[in-house]
């Protein structure tokens, strides 16, 4: 995306077409690898760290997702950088519809084909699992296989390119993807930590003050019944908890992807001489983030208990334990996603080395947080979700300082999102008054669609009675325009 956006708007499309090819060679030859690396490791894996050698199979099926993911990200890579997000979002939306069909519909062919084969239950899991897994095998190929076919429709000019460019051309994708990798592991090891203190710090916790443990949130009984109190509160946080959060948390973050090319296009034409443009390019992505951010995570906030047991209405014992974790986490949620969109500003630049920095040190103030914080007996499984909002709000805080220390601009969450966080509140409020009134009259799912519709409306009439014009200005900053004249 950063090299096809910068080449755009320079105008290069015959060098936009020759990084394309270098991009697509680099990719087949580490998705190979990864595909080999899984396979090679698969027993070892499966049978010493896992533990769980039954896993086996699911493990060599997922190995070919490596290579097909590869491919696909050049291929998205190269039409977000033109500003066309239609490929990656039917791409996706493909994925997610055969992951869906395919997984549930093989897991349950198989489940009951080694049941009558096998004749146990527990002897068809394993190949159950293998077969949803091998529905996302499927979805990855059937989007890898869409891109291939819009690429081939939309075909580029063909050029010329000897081995000299394709070397060079391979060797500047791969050092801008580095940086790109490490983030994502970290960004990976950071969710880590809670696998790696929730558990252990809630047992020792447990052990230490046994009479306090609950805190309120969940009895010692409940807790206790569980024969675990640390992997059953972490199951609530991960399995339930997290899951709602993430659901919410990744929508607001479409919008720093969808006008990051614009963004690169404006550093390129003012580089040198005009920082006033690059900043208000800046803040139409963080306005129109927050945009998004704050209806969403403030409703998700208010309305946790009801979405909570709405969605889990066998398990009231793990939705009555993420209650408050998913208020704190969903408020904390626009801290995360302006913080995400702090980031574009480093991408729009082409340093991928600062993200990473921040990455960890937030990662750092995380763990830090987490072990302290869930140590707490009246706080225990709240202290992950407290742990994750101040990490995030050190973030902005950090990314902030930085951005003014290496671009001059000084970017600030208030004012940058006060009207979208006053609205927000407001009709977060009103949302959870209505609510309550309307609960007492209606289903639970009907109550919580009208009232959550009913805000939204005030909040948009609120952000246009503040100024309507900004309104409308982020609106249209939010789609943007394809540049594909050349190709």
């Amino acid at each position: 995306t950063q090299i096809t956006a910068q080449k755009a708007s320079r105008g290069e499309f015959s060098e936009i077409v020759r990084f394309r090819r270098c991009g697509l060679i680099l990719a087949t030859a580490v998705g190979i690898a990864g595909t080999a690396i899984i396979f090679i490791v698969a027993v070892p894996f499966a049978d010493f760290i896992a533990n769980t050698p039954e896993a086996l199979p699911a493990i060599l099926i997922i190995a070919p997702s490596v290579l097909f993911c590869s491919v696909t990200a050049v291929y998205r890579g190269y039409y977000e950088g033109l500003s066309d997000m239609a490929p990656t979002a039917v791409s996706q939306i493909i994925e997610a519809a055969v992951k869906a069909a395919a997984g549930i519909a093989l897991a349950y062919i198989s489940y009951n084909y080694f049941v009558h084969e096998l004749g146990s239950e527990e002897k068809a899991l394993p190949y159950a699992a293998a077969a949803a897994i091998l529905g996302i095998t499927l979805s990855e190929f059937c989007g890898m296989l869409y891109m291939l076919v819009y690429s081939r429709k939309h075909k580029a000019k063909s050029i010329n390119t000897d081995k000299n460019d394709i070397y060079t051309g391979i060797s500047k994708i791969a050092s801008l993807s580095l940086p790109v990798a490490i983030g994502a592991v970290l960004g990976n090891l950071i969710s880590f930590t809670d696998l790696l203190t929730i558990s252990n710090c809630i047992n020792l916790s447990y052990h230490l003050f046994p009479d306090q443990l609950a805190g309120g949130m969940v009895t010692l009984s409940g807790t206790a019944a569980s024969g675990d109190p640390g992997n059953f509160l972490y199951g609530s946080y991960s399995g339930i908890i997290m899951s709602v959060y993430m659901l919410t948390a990744t929508i607001p973050m479409l919008i720093p992807k969808c006008s990051q090319p614009k963004l690169i296009c404006t550093i390129e034409l003012n580089k040198n001489d005009n920082l006033t443009a690059v900043k208000h390019e800046l803040s139409l992505i963080l306005k129109g983030t927050m945009l998004i951010a704050a209806p969403i995570s403030l409703f998700v906030a208010v309305m946790a208990e009801p979405v909570l047991k709405i969605l889990y209405p066998v398990r009231e014992l793990e939705a009555t334990v993420g209650i408050i974790p998913l208020q704190i986490l969903s408020t904390g949620g626009i801290f995360a996603a302006f913080a995400g969109a702090m980031m574009s500003i480093f991408q729009g630049y082409g340093d991928f080395r600062t993200p990473v920095k921040i990455t960890l040190l937030t990662g750092l103030v995380k763990f830090i947080l987490n072990v302290t914080l869930i140590m707490i007996p009246s706080v225990n499984i709240s202290g992950a979700a407290m742990a994750t909002t101040i990490s995030q709000l050190f973030c902005v805080f950090y990314s902030s300082h930085v951005i003014k220390k290496k671009y001059g601009f000084r970017i600030s969450m208030i004012s940058e999102a006060f009207p979208m966080l006053v609205s927000g509140c407001i009709s977060a409020i009103t949302a959870f008054f209505l609510y309550n009134a309307m609960s007492l009259q209606l289903h639970p799912i009907i109550a919580v669609i009208l009232s959550c519709g009913a805000g939204l409306i005030l909040y948009i009439l609120l952000l246009y009675i503040a100024d309507g014009k900004e309104l409308m200005g982020i609106l249209k900053s939010i789609r943007g325009k394809k540049c594909r004249e050349g190709l």
